[in-house]
């Protein structure tokens, strides 16, 4: 199933019963899981520290959008209050974006006084992959951002990109 017009979905047809923002969620949230599988399997058969370091990001991102499908659901049980709680869901998504990132540098600092073997080819195959994955999230996400949780959404995954 592909969005349509606006980010809908097909059958999507009065506000009462979209349920689309939950959708575009759940598949991005489906390809970060497996994603993380592959490159958490990659990160330490190739003995890469910036693999697991990513799959550790790419959990987190996974955390913020199950978390945005809970954001959705409550906008529409309390539409009232949603630009509250939409607010509350990009500042939950920026502080699990700061601890993942203070929990990797920790780790490069760990590694620098100590000789590691990574077996450089597979450690390529893999971040490859998890990049792959990580573009297919942004295109599920879409180019516009209608909502502060939607935005926060694609800032985890454009920081999973460039990383």
């Amino acid at each position: 199933m592909s969005p349509v017009i606006n980010g809908h979905f097909r059958g999507c047809v009065t506000p009462e019963n979209c349920q689309c923002e939950k959708r575009v969620y759940l598949f991005a949230l489906l390809v970060g899981f497996l994603t993380f599988g592959l490159q958490i399997f990659g990160g330490y058969y190739s003995g890469s520290l910036s693999l697991v370091a990513d799959a550790g990001h790419l959990f987190v991102d996974n955390i913020a959008l199950g978390f945005n499908i809970y954001i959705a659901h409550l906008v529409r049980k309390h539409s009232l209050h949603e630009k509250k709680i939409r607010a509350f869901g990009g500042y939950v998504n920026a502080f699990l974006l700061a601890m993942i990132g203070a929990w990797v540098l920790t780790e490069a600092i760990a590694r620098f006084g100590s000789t590691h073997l990574i077996i450089g080819w597979w450690m390529f195959i893999f971040a490859a992959i998890g990049l792959g994955g990580n573009y297919v999230q942004r295109w599920i996400l879409g180019k516009e951002a209608p909502t502060v949780t939607h935005k926060s959404a694609q800032i985890h995954v454009d920081s999973d990109i460039l990383q």
